[in-house]
């Protein structure tokens, strides 16, 4: 697919800012670009694909996002910051999917100062590792952890279920470190999904394997099929 986009003279692209800036050396400007993409676009494609997966295995949760979509907004119409505030299944199904299917691996912290972790001392300056996949499939924190349940988050949650907190940190991790580019991810997610479910129905039978290295990824990619409505 051919795309013409053009740049203004006052507002070049990222990477011929990076190159351009003379405060960064070469060396900073490489850098950058590659957290762009890697940090930007390869970890949000992976993102993607675990959402579409889990939507077309799951036709009932499928289902309860469309009506919910249906109902917010009309068929054709742009998604709104007005609309997203009615969609919290929606929301719930993103945040299921990030706890069944971390993108990253881990987060890592470098300590700024002497911490007490369940009972032992562990001094500054220590690298603390917090590994996503194991903590969201933790059955003291999520009952019924291995099956995909997008409710769990909802105010109401089933059997009374409230997330302790940190217990699920996001794939865009938190405080100071937290990635600038989360709200504008988010955004994407719901306003591709919303646009999807009014489309398409998605289906999948087969069910894959997740392969893990700098990221978590399904492999071999699942054969989704969508059917036009």
């Amino acid at each position: 697919m051919d795309l013409d986009v053009e740049y203004e003279d006052d507002r070049p692209s990222v990477l011929g800012y990076l190159l351009s800036e003379s405060s960064l050396s070469d060396t900073d400007a490489a850098m950058s670009a590659v957290e762009l993409f890697v940090g930007g676009v390869q970890s949000s494609s992976h993102a993607d694909m675990f959402q579409l997966y889990e939507l077309a295995r799951h036709p009932h949760v499928q289902e309860a996002i469309r009506r919910e979509v249906t109902e917010a907004v009309p068929k054709g119409e742009a998604v709104t910051s007005a609309h997203l505030q009615k969609l919290p299944y929606l929301k719930a199904f993103v945040k299921e999917t990030f706890r069944f299917h971390p993108v990253g691996v881990l987060h890592m912290r470098i300590l700024d100062r002497d911490v007490v972790l369940s009972g032992y001392r562990v001094p500054a300056h220590t690298t603390i590792e917090i590994p996503m996949s194991v903590l969201g499939r933790l059955e003291e924190l999520y009952p019924q952890a291995d099956r995909f349940l997008p409710e769990r988050w909802l105010r109401r949650g089933p059997n009374g279920f409230r997330s302790r907190m940190f217990s699920h940190v996001t794939p865009f991790g938190h405080g100071p470190r937290a990635c600038i580019g989360r709200r504008l991810a988010e955004d994407k997610f719901y306003i591709q999904i919303s646009k999807l479910v009014q489309n398409f129905d998605l289906h999948c039978d087969e069910e894959v394997e997740t392969l893990t290295g700098c990221f978590q990824e399904l492999s071999p990619n699942p054969n989704i099929r969508f059917t036009p409505r």
